[in-house]
């Protein structure tokens, strides 16, 4: 879905004239707006020259033609930016599979120490019953056995180290994996994640079985989301998700409530909607996103984005995972039939 190996620093050219052309580019379009030469000017502008994520490329664009860039407009764009960049450097996942690789090689030594602890208990036990000339019994019962002996007590301390580290190891594991279950945002979009809208859900047909009323679901999915990812790399991949979660949010404004459910799928909840309108929902999000073709700075090609989904009514009394499976054929039929399309059913 994502790459989250990456830096900061790996976001921009680490060619030093490039580097000092688009430098001096900040400077002069920074003048030319007539805002102050502060980090967040200077950032922002250094990313619309360097067009390394498209739509943060095209918000900037946008506002300097719309007359819009002032300093609260580039404090959002900035926040939103260092929030990426930051998702981007908190391999979560990957701090969870260190953690598990090393549990793993931990019992694995753990293991291995207790078979040559048995061995070697078992040799010094037939060494000392051995019937020996004083000259090798001697220094063998005098000197190298007692050295066996506190190796191998050094070993079990260190045993019991690995297995208190072992322990605490585990927990911080288990704490890793609730932290990640329990959280309700999605760290690249910053939308609610499937945790927290299955939360929201909950709540709405809660309110719905009450007032006897239904909602609209829809699921929508970006069409050939690992060919975006193969083609211009996770970087683009990323900038699309997060692009395609603030559409969705500006066309569904505070009607309904929205969020990631499984990787380049987005599912939308709109109380007391009629199925035509929420027809028209889907539709509207559809063609927004297929209207923008972007072009790619990295590879000179452009990027044509478009979506299927499918849509569903909430019928008085239905189990959610029935209305959710009902929506997910809706959207498998999108998809059969085409994709850059909307199925559904009342």
């Amino acid at each position: 879905m994502t790459d989250q190996n990456k830096s900061g620093f790996s976001r921009y050219t680490d060619n030093k004239k490039e580097s000092l052309l688009l430098a001096e580019g900040c400077l002069k379009k920074i003048n030319q707006l007539g805002v102050n030469a502060n980090p967040i000017h200077f950032t922002l502008i250094f990313e619309w020259l360097s067009q390394n994520d498209p739509f943060l490329f095209a918000e900037i664009e946008q506002a300097f033609k719309d007359n819009s860039y002032n300093n609260a407009t580039a404090e959002t764009l900035f926040i939103n930016l260092i929030g990426q960049i930051l998702y981007s450097s908190i391999p979560s996942q990957e701090v969870e599979s260190l953690l598990k690789n090393l549990q793993n090689n931990l019992d694995t030594w753990t293991n291995s120490s207790n078979i040559k602890h048995a061995d070697l208990t078992t040799t010094i036990t037939e060494l000392v019953t051995l019937d020996l000339t004083g000259q090798v019994k001697k220094p063998l019962v005098d000197q190298v056995l007692p050295t066996i002996e506190a190796i191998m007590y050094e070993t079990e301390q260190l045993k019991e180290q690995v297995l208190n580290a072992g322990q605490e190891i585990r927990l911080l594991k288990k704490e890793l994996e609730r932290a990640s279950s329990v959280s309700k945002v999605d760290e690249l979009t910053n939308i609610a994640n499937r945790n927290g809208f299955n939360e929201i859900l909950n709540k709405t047909v809660q309110q719905a079985n009450n007032d006897q009323s239904s909602f609209a679901l829809i699921l929508i999915d970006l069409d050939h989301f690992a060919d975006i990812n193969e083609t211009y790399g996770y970087l683009i991949g990323d900038s699309v998700l997060r692009y395609t979660a603030k559409l969705i949010g500006n066309e569904v404004g505070l009607t309904g409530s929205y969020g990631r459910f499984d990787g380049q799928q987005f599912i939308i909840s709109i109380p007391n909607c009629y199925y035509d309108s929420a027809f028209k929902v889907a539709d509207a999000i559809r063609h927004k996103i297929s209207a923008r073709a972007l072009q790619i700075k990295s590879n000179n090609k452009t990027l044509k984005l478009s979506i299927s989904a499918g849509v569903s009514l909430y019928q008085i009394g239905e189990n959610i995972e029935a209305l959710i499976d009902r929506v997910i054929t809706q959207l498998e039929e999108a998809k059969k039939s085409g994709r850059n399309r909307i199925c559904g059913n009342g």
